[in-house]
């Protein structure tokens, strides 16, 4: 019976992740013709969006990687850090930056990288047992 209830959270909490995920995947803009424009072409409207939506997801992965290896979620924010990735891959993609666009890029790219540096330095120490949870 609680195996069950355990079962039917994680597929409920994987369909919500997957729903964020869809849900934060921008479309690429679109020229009048219906085709994708280059990413040269593209507003800088676009990239400040992606920025601002890079701060608060790597704020809530540090939390849900915290909550983890504490013992709270069975397993590592897997979804979440597809998200983040795909929204870096997104903002690689701006051929000109200003240098204020740069700058911020470059700084918020600092943060993520150190994060994850260190997401993938807890996961391994976790996995080879060096951390344990607390029960």
């Amino acid at each position: 019976m609680a195996a069950d209830r355990k079962d039917d959270f994680r597929s409920r909490r994987q369909e919500r992740e997957r729903e964020e995920l869809k849900s934060t995947q921008t479309p690429p803009s679109t020229s009048k013709n219906g085709k994708p424009m280059p990413a040269e072409n593209r507003g800088f409207s676009d990239l400040d969006g992606l920025l601002a939506q890079v701060s608060p997801l790597l704020e809530h992965l540090d939390r849900l990687y915290n909550m983890y290896l504490a013992g709270a979620e069975k397993s590592p924010p897997v979804v979440r850090r597809k998200i983040l990735d795909q929204l870096l891959v997104q903002m690689s993609q701006h051929a000109r930056l200003t240098s204020a666009h740069q700058f911020r890029y470059q700084s918020m790219l600092a943060s993520v990288r150190s994060h994850m540096e260190r997401w993938d330095r807890l996961l391994k120490e976790f996995e080879k047992g060096q951390i344990k949870r607390r029960s």
